[in-house]
């Protein structure tokens, strides 16, 4: 029997740290480098001066305040990968985000490799500004030679302005594997 529509595996759910940071309401904490919740972190340039907090309220995932007074170059919230995206044909994410005032976003999956890493941001960057949009991106992780196929660790990481203060909320973000 030929079926148009095969039913895609889904990744594994078990120790989904997205699921863990969605269920969990978090009172505000300094903005600075280290753990969200397991396997989801903050990383921020050392060399950044910024005052600031962020909380996982009941209705957002997270929501982050900041106010900069020496800018840096990364600020960046990371995730780890449950899974192997070269496993399947698609692999991407849904946002949904808001901001104070618009601003953007660059995703990019990390892949750990013997060297140390390779980054490949995703096509389109995410735009957050006032009121919730929601923002999808995908890759084909066979049409892309230079990723990867197997490797010991993934993250997707969103790298979030280092230039200048903001308020910006991620209500959620799901990863997408077909």
């Amino acid at each position: 029997m030929h079926r148009l529509f095969a039913k895609p595996t889904p990744p594994p759910q078990v120790l989904d740290p997205l699921a863990v940071l969605r269920g969990s309401m978090i009172p505000p904490r300094p903005f600075e480098a280290g753990e969200v919740v397991p396997d989801i972190w903050w990383h921020i340039d050392p060399s950044i001066e910024v005052l600031g907090t962020w909380e996982s309220p009941r209705d957002r995932m997270l929501e982050v305040t900041t106010t900069l007074t020496t800018p840096g170059h990364f600020c960046a919230l990371h995730l780890r990968v449950p899974f192997n995206p070269g496993d399947y044909a698609y692999f991407g994410f849904v946002a949904r985000t808001a901001s104070d005032r618009a601003l953007t976003t660059r995703v990019c999956l990390r892949t750990g490799t013997d060297t140390g890493h390779h980054d490949l941001f995703f096509p389109r960057d995410i735009l957050s500004q006032q009121g919730q949009t929601d923002h999808i991106d995908m890759l084909a992780p066979a049409q892309i030679p230079d990723l990867p196929r197997y490797a010991p660790w993934r993250e997707l990481i969103l790298f979030l302005p280092s230039r200048r203060s903001l308020t910006w909320g991620l209500h959620d973000l799901r990863l997408i594997a077909l």
